[in-house]
């Protein structure tokens, strides 16, 4: 039997990399553990919410298990926010169906920059004919 082992575009990997380890999509307002551990903030959140409030819950990373004081405590991550704000963009730009509907649009203003070519044309033409009257 043989296995076949795919390797991840660096495209794939990359994103990979810019995911939340919670909700497994690419971060939405990244926030950074003191253990150095990112995630998005409502994620976070949700996991805090998720414990029972009563029984004082130490608060601790989803990976490491390092404790932390309080979500309120939690740094925005702006770095990761906007590498993930310039692979998003990135990205758009180099999706197949991007790609094809910006060319479906480019064709239509060429075609329309033809038809009002030819219709300037067809104008002057009208308007020399008149002068020649």
């Amino acid at each position: 039997m043989h296995r076949f082992v795919v390797t991840p575009t660096p495209q794939d990997q990359l994103a990979y990399e810019l995911s939340c380890p919670i909700c497994l999509q690419l971060y939405s307002d990244p926030v950074v553990l003191p253990c150095g551990h990112n995630y998005c903030r409502a994620c976070i959140c949700k996991t805090v919410d998720a414990l029972d409030k009563k029984a004082k819950t130490i608060l601790r990373c989803p990976e490491c298990r390092e404790e932390y004081r309080s979500v309120d405590s939690l740094q925005k991550n702006f770095k990761l926010c906007s590498i993930v704000e310039g692979y998003q963009a990135a990205a758009q730009q180099l999706d197949p169906q991007t790609v094809a509907e910006n060319m479906k649009e480019q064709a239509a203003y060429e075609a329309l920059g033809d038809k009002l070519i030819n219709k300037a044309a067809t104008l002057v033409e009208n308007m020399a004919s008149l002068v020649d009257r």
